[in-house]
């Protein structure tokens, strides 16, 4: 398997919340296609091309042409209208001052998403995405929806921004968020949910949503959020972290030096219990079942992936770097 576009890491998207408040995850599917990357081959920059011949001016039509692209010309990897409907409704009901999402994309959850919290009087949407040109396009959306000035696209590695959100004047009072939707990097999910919890964005009242925790998903992070306080102490006590994917996610895509040094682990706050509840939800296509010979050629291409990336590091940066951020 051949990729098209080295610099996007499209494999993240098979790889494999809050305090008295409420975690929700909505389960990935593998959708059938004769497509064989979902992002990165070139689609974002057609899709812009497309909304912008439409010229759309607000958030509903801005979405509607994002949709009207994935549906009839290329698959796009966004939450779509169904689990959008979700969302939102959520966003009306709990009314978010400060949104933070991790994994903007092309921006169709930041416009869709943005606008629910603008109306529901909230203060501030924040999109973090890692890519530059799904950043920039991201933010051509927002500004053809009538949104800038309220969404906020930010663009690079997760960790290192959530730490500056932290310092930021937003935060300034300590009250952290009220509304974090994490659907980014899958192996990043739980250390950054954890990592919001040390530096103080989620805390008590918290509603963190995560999406595509289904197979493949993200099995750790799914564990992390069902499990009791005693047990998370337990580990705690046992000296277990949880180590930082984002470091070599980030060399590996980007081909920079040094920053795979950055190796953080975290432990979160464990006394923070979580009240969760599971849905399931269509992907924008319509699928949301994966079978079993997708499954298992998923798993088959996954060691693999787990192989070179050991093999790239050794030779990269050393087998002690290796050993520190491989699986």
């Amino acid at each position: 398997m051949t990729d098209p576009s080295p610099n996007i890491p499209w494999y993240k998207a098979y790889t494999g919340s809050t305090p008295q408040g409420r975690v929700l995850h909505l389960p990935h599917s593998i959708t059938p296609s004769t497509n064989t990357h979902q992002l990165g081959d070139g689609r974002e920059q057609s899709l812009l091309t497309h909304v912008r011949n439409l010229s759309p001016t607000t958030p509903s039509s801005v979405a509607t042409a994002i949709d009207s692209f994935g549906f009839f010309n290329q698959y796009l990897m966004t939450i779509g209208p169904r689990k959008a409907t979700l969302l939102t409704s959520l966003i009306t009901s709990r009314k978010p001052k400060i949104m933070l999402e991790l994994g903007g994309y092309i921006g169709y959850s930041a416009v869709v998403l943005g606008a629910a919290v603008k109306a529901a009087d909230g203060e501030k949407y924040i999109s973090i995405e890692s890519n530059e040109v799904f950043a920039s396009i991201a933010r051509e959306m927002v500004r053809m929806a009538g949104l800038d000035g309220f969404v906020e696209v930010q663009v690079g590695r997760s960790d290192f921004l959530l730490r500056e959100l932290a310092a930021s004047a937003s935060f300034a009072s300590g009250e952290g968020l009220d509304f974090l939707f994490i659907d980014h990097y899958k192996p990043a999910y739980l250390h950054d949910l954890m990592l919001a919890e040390e530096i103080g964005l989620v805390r008590e009242g918290t509603w963190v949503v995560a999406d595509n925790v289904g197979h493949p998903g993200a099995p750790e992070y799914k564990a992390y959020v069902l499990c009791s306080v005693e047990e998370k102490r337990r580990k705690v006590q046992r000296g277990q972290r949880e180590a930082n994917p984002n470091a070599r996610n980030w060399y590996l895509r980007e081909g920079e030096r040094g920053v795979e040094a950055e190796e953080e682990s975290v432990v979160g706050r464990p006394e923070l219990e979580y009240d969760t509840e599971c849905l399931e939800a269509f992907e924008p296509d319509g699928y949301h079942h994966i079978d079993e010979v997708s499954w298992l050629r998923f798993q088959k291409m996954r060691q693999c992936l787990d192989i070179l990336y050991k093999e790239l590091i050794g030779i990269c940066v050393g087998d002690e770097t290796m050993t520190l951020i491989g699986y």
